[in-house]
């Protein structure tokens, strides 16, 4: 990039110090590539033009090692020493005119802005109890059952407890039996994205391990608590600006941010690219119109992390068996950890390790890209048990565009490899054949092919195809079909095609067939379906459904403001029978109890304090409205998510300020949070204004609010109308004549809609 060596640059100087006399230092304004980039102190003389070091980093101008000199306190550097930059002194306006070869600039790094994270809302203590009862009835079989769960949250965390009871089980015909299901208390830490669970709890794993339910504590990275924070590897996109510019982003043809960028090489990163082979393009444009645009290709994966990214986890406890039969079944002593790393943006390894009293295995992994041809995983693993030594191989591969998808998937295992559980009903994988192929043909719909293939452990083999086809064939019909072969203890090949119609936001109907090979013998059974979904807020949904089989279901549900209700009957094989359940909750927060529809995510008090009847809005749906005490309860916020809630400006009366229209919020898993849009209701008030001696304060005469400022005009007869009286009560009027003083005792004020006041005696200053 430089044109002259360090010993060229040693001539010139020479020659620049001996004429040194007869040359002058001067400074100048620079005009940089077109744009005014300060002043600088330029020496001239007969055997060239020099410029201070200083200024040249300050452009980013890369300068050469050992080629500057110092001459009179500063240092500089010929201009000849810098291939393809020429300078120009403009006499007239005695400007620098120097021109830069945008490759002679130092690479600038920049990062495309994206919104900034948001903190979770300060957690409250709040509690919540949740129902779910079922009942059923048919001829000679009558039951109910009960789902209930209550929680607490707080500064400290939220704790769970959860279980089930019947009136009758199926399996042993006892009656009466409550089921423990779950009882942990979690704490995330937003600032490290690490959670601790401490109670009943299933390990995390990952490649080739098995989730076992346990109970004990478990600790580790989780990621969910930042749902914006991209984990896997988001290249960085280089290119060249002559001066300074706009680039805009282009992913895949959809703009995703703009980044200006100086002059010279650039690399933009944190571009939200989606995952799979994709294309960025950067169009660069600078403030003279000028455009160009630089295209790239790239495949990213969340199956890798990003460099220096760490993931892990450690679960340590005993094992739970027959859940859902029994509440706290205990097994042997238990432990799993995996750690997971990013390597490079092409590179992720990771380690697994878990044991209990049956066997003990571990192992490790590796995902790699290469070049941008898909994702590539190896692994191995070996294991100890009373079957003996065991050892277990992995690959797989997958690849993803947006026409063309592919996932290819294999595990070995040999007849001695164990994973812990094995006092479990899980059977272990002895081989496992994974494949699956799809095609996005656009307008003409989407095809796919799948294979699976499985062996196991003392249990019979399993194989399974499948072929689909999708496609919308016009806004509001879409047609669906698929053919599956399964070969095991039953060979079974079951063809099924529906149509399926948008009669409204939340109303469809579709016509389905069903064929099915077995045995020797087919099936053939055709339905139709017309159902309404339940909106988000409150409203109610439906679902009929006839099919040829003698088969007829029917079924409503309402969702109100304190819970849910369906009811359903059906008749099949000439058999009725019929259900129907109840689900609704509990909570208190900030000191509101409430009913409402079951709390399965977060919730918020949204406080708008003595104004009954806003609309509350959240991400665009309708989701309440305030009682009246001007409070509603949102049950159905994402956690860590953002929450937009807001208000028509047209709800609230015009008598009441709002400090915001508009909150966002992130609540804690499962915790209770607060949003108070600081309500307060004006007083407006007319005063009456009298002089010391009587007379009439003049009209014209300015009044001013001395707690804001505010300043309101005196009319006939001394009057005033201040619109919000309790904002202050100390007042300031003045006019050409003179400047006066008065105030107001709040206390005394009449509670009325607009309520008169005075005559108030103004105090006359000198």
């Amino acid at each position: 990039m430089l044109a002259a060596t360090e010993r060229e640059a040693s001539q010139l100087f020479a020659q620049v110090e001996a004429e040194a006399a007869a040359s002058d230092i001067v400074s100048l304004e620079v005009v940089l590539n077109g744009q005014p980039s300060g002043t600088a102190f330029i020496y001239t003389g007969s055997a060239g033009m020099a410029i201070e070091e200083a200024a040249l980093r300050r452009w980013r101008i890369d300068v050469p090692p050992g080629g500057t000199r110092d001459i009179e306190g500063r240092r500089y550097l010929p201009v000849a020493v810098l291939g393809g930059v020429t300078a120009r002194i403009e006499m007239r306006t005695q400007r620098l005119l120097l021109t830069v070869p945008p490759n002679m600039f130092e690479p600038n790094s920049v990062a495309l802005a994206t919104a900034s994270p948001l903190a979770p809302a300060p957690p409250v203590w709040s509690a919540f109890a949740n129902y779910d009862l079922f009942g059923y009835s048919a001829p000679g079989t009558h039951y109910g059952s009960g789902l209930f769960e209550v929680g607490t949250s707080g500064p400290y965390g939220t704790g769970i407890v959860s279980a089930v009871a019947n009136s009758a089980q199926a399996i042993s015909g006892t009656t009466g039996k409550t089921v423990l299901l779950e009882a942990d208390w979690r704490r995330d830490d937003p600032a490290s994205l690490r959670t601790l669970i401490l109670g009943t709890a299933v390990n995390r794993t990952v490649s080739w391990g098995q989730a076992l339910r346990f109970v004990g504590a478990q600790y580790g990275t989780n990621f969910t608590i930042r749902p914006d924070l991209i984990t896997y590897p988001l290249p960085a996109f280089p290119g060249t600006a002559v001066v300074p510019s706009t680039v805009d982003v282009f992913v895949n043809g959809s703009r995703t941010g703009a980044q200006q960028v100086a002059s010279g090489p650039f690399s933009i990163s944190n571009v939200p690219i989606v995952t799979g082979a994709g294309e960025v393009q950067l169009v660069v444009r600078d403030a003279f119109g000028q455009q160009q645009v630089i295209t790239q290709p790239f495949y990213a994966s969340q199956q890798l992390l990003a460099p220096g990214l760490d993931d892990f986890n450690v679960s340590a406890g005993r094992e739970r068996l027959n859940y859902g039969s029994e509440s706290l079944d205990l097994g042997s002593g238990f432990f799993s950890g995996y750690w997971r790393r990013g390597l490079t943006d092409t590179v992720t390894v990771s380690a697994l390790g878990e044991g209990d009293s049956y066997a003990r295995a571990a192992g490790a992994a590796i995902d790699f890209i290469p070049g941008r041809y898909g994702v590539v995983t190896l692994g191995a693993a070996a294991s100890d048990s009373r079957a003996g030594t065991g050892y277990l191989g992995l690959a797989g591969y997958q690849y993803q565009n947006r026409r063309f998808n592919v996932a290819l998937q294999s595990s070995f295992a040999t007849s001695d490899f164990r994973m812990p559980g094995g006092s479990s009903t899980i059977a272990q994988t002895k081989r496992l054949l994974f494949a699956n192929l799809g095609f996005n043909f656009g307008a003409a719909g989407t095809l796919g092919f799948a294979w699976v293939d499985q062996q196991y452990l003392g249990a019979p083999s399993n194989h399974v195809g499948t072929v689909s086809y999708s496609v919308a064939l016009t806004p509001r019909l879409s047609f669906v079909a698929s053919v599956s072969n399964s070969q095991g203890t039953t060979s079974q090949t079951t063809a099924f095609a529906t149509l399926i119609f948008a009669l409204g936001e939340n109303t469809s109907a579709a016509a389905d067939v069903t064929s099915t090979r077995s045995n020797g013998s087919t099936h053939t059974v055709a339905g139709a379906t017309l159902q309404r979904t339940l909106p988000i807020g409150e409203g109610y949904g439906y679902r009929l459904r006839a099919t040829t089989d003698d088969q007829y279901e029917a079924g409503a549900t309402y969702a109100g403001p304190w819970g849910r209700y369906s009811v359903d009957v059906a008749h099949a094989g000439g058999v009725s029978a019929a259900r129907a359940e109840v689900a609704g909750g509990f909570g208190t927060a900030d000191g509101v109890v409430f009913a409402a529809r079951p709390i399965v995510d977060s919730f918020a008090i949204v406080r708008i304090d003595g104004v009954p009847g806003i609309n509350i809005y959240q991400n665009g749906n309708f989701a309440g409205r305030t009682d009246a005490d001007g409070v509603a309860v949102l049950t159905q916020l994402y956690p860590y998510s953002r929450n937009r809630i807001t208000i028509n400006d047209k709800d609230a009366p015009i008598d009441v300020t709002l400090n915001t229209r508009e909150q966002t919020i992130a609540p804690y898993y499962r915790s209770g949070a607060v949003a108070d849009f600081g309500a307060r209701r004006l007083q407006g008030a007319v005063l009456e204004i009298r002089l010391r001696d009587g007379g009439l304060l003049p009209s014209g005469a300015e009044v001013r609010r001395a707690s804001d400022g505010m300043t309101y005009p005196v009319g006939a007869n001394g009057e005033i109308y201040v619109p919000d009286l309790e904002s202050g009560s100390n007042f300031i009027a003045s006019w050409s004549g003179g400047r006066c003083r008065f105030s107001i005792d709040m206390a005394k004020v009449p509670r009325e809609v607009i309520p008169r006041v005075g005559p108030l005696e103004c105090a006359k200053e000198p």
